[in-house]
């Protein structure tokens, strides 16, 4: 079976049909994947939320986001205006008295469904 992002079909299938002389290609097409859950499991210690998981996506192609306990929250300034900020969710970094950990991981990751 050969499958891509936007399309699965069966080689084998696609043989049968031709030499049935049907002529048609059994495909599915599939909408592009715009968002994935994430969690501080897979991330480990640079986690950046308090919350241990949530789902990390694109809205429109522009705009980043990481939903978490029915909340979506703006990863940049670059945001829908219902997006909440991410101040309340957003981990101390104990080693460094004053600061956060690193939000790079999950705008990277939710870039990525931004398709830009």
């Amino acid at each position: 079976m050969l499958c891509t992002l936007q399309a699965c079909f069966d080689s084998s299938q696609e043989a049968v049909a031709a030499s049935l002389g049907l002529g048609t290609v059994l495909k599915k097409e599939f909408p592009p994947v715009t968002s994935a859950p994430v969690d501080r499991q897979h991330h480990g210690e640079d986690w950046p939320f308090i919350v241990d998981s949530g789902t990390i996506g694109c809205e429109d192609r522009l705009y980043p986001y990481f939903k978490a306990n029915g909340h979506t929250y703006k990863l940049t300034e670059m945001a829908k205006p219902n997006y909440e900020s991410v101040a309340p969710i957003w981990r101390d970094n104990p080693n460094k008295a004053g600061t956060k950990y690193s939000l790079l991981i999950v705008i990277d990751a939710a870039m990525g469904f931004c398709q830009i």
